[in-house]
């Protein structure tokens, strides 16, 4: 019992001073991003992007923190999908899995990357099952004021590795840095789902009690100069709730064994007892 109590304590403190790694929240060293307002929810509601190749105009479908929204077989699980109206067999594909997602910070590494890029989103390993092609995409996210704008750059192919990269930039103020909160919610669910919300609240009452009284203490020793008893605060309070409690159970006792007390003669009965009190000086006149 005493072990399980000092365990939930740990997880409680650590509920205070250390985070965790939500759905597209996540931190990089100081940083905290929040996507979840550039996730599409709705049928078929995508950020879709427009692509010219040589067979023609080719869609481009992509979501945050989820698959695209689409019935197209194709696409289903995939974070980007490139869709082809004209070439329904050659030319749509998905270009990375959405349960396959690095969230990664910029490194100046590649050619493509914009040098304000805030972050970069690694959607891996999609096989299409028509040309055995492993493709993937970067998407190079940029901090800026203004709307949400979406920007392909360019596909790179290795034919003989079968691989294919498409990259883009995602412009966005939800891609800026966010202030980290001093308690994480998503720690907390995962607390209350481990140990449960009855044991969740046990160990917060006793931690607040207990900051009650230090504190308390502490206040009073420095600000009043008292010691001993006295350093209780509300000492009085404490000292008469025994006889509060004695008299509220003595109340409920006689409710208990006089439940008229609680009708309408019961209620008749008190008015007239108020009604004949005669108050002082009051008594003279009535002579």
């Amino acid at each position: 019992m005493a072990d399980k109590t000092v365990s939930i304590g740990i997880l409680v403190l650590m509920v205070l001073f250390v985070g965790s790694y939500q759905s597209c929240v996540f931190d990089f060293g100081q940083h905290r991003y929040d996507l979840t307002k550039l996730e599409k929810k709705g049928k078929n509601e995508n950020w879709e992007v427009n692509v010219h190749e040589a067979h023609g105009d080719t869609l481009m479908m992509m979501n945050f923190c989820r698959t695209v929204n689409t019935e197209i077989p194709e696409c289903q699980g995939a974070a980007v999908c490139q869709y082809d109206e004209l070439h329904m067999t050659g030319g749509t594909h998905p270009f990375g899995a959405a349960s396959d997602t690095i969230i990664q910070p910029p490194d100046g590494s590649n050619r493509l990357e914009p040098s304000n890029t805030e972050f970069k989103m690694n959607h891996l390993h999609s096989k299409d099952p028509h040309d055995a092609f492993m493709r993937s995409s970067v998407i190079f996210m940029v901090c800026a004021t203004g709307g949400d704008t979406v920007k392909y750059l360019e596909m790179v192919t290795d034919p003989d590795a079968k691989t294919a990269t498409a990259y883009f930039t995602f412009t966005s103020p939800h891609a800026c840095p966010v202030t980290k909160p001093f308690i994480d919610e998503g720690f907390i669910v995962g607390v209350l789902n481990t140990v449960g919300l009855g044991w969740f609240l046990v160990v917060i009452t006793i931690v607040g009690v207990a900051i009650y009284f230090i504190t308390g203490a502490i206040v009073k020793h420095f600000r009043l100069g008292v010691s001993g008893i006295e350093l209780i605060p509300h000492i009085d309070m404490w000292q008469q709730l025994p006889f509060l409690v004695a008299d509220g159970t003595r109340f409920l006792g006689n409710l208990a064994l006089h439940p008229i007390a609680l009708t309408a003669n019961g209620l008749r009965t008190m008015l007239n007892a108020r009604a004949g009190y005669v108050g002082i000086g009051e008594e003279e006149k009535a002579l």
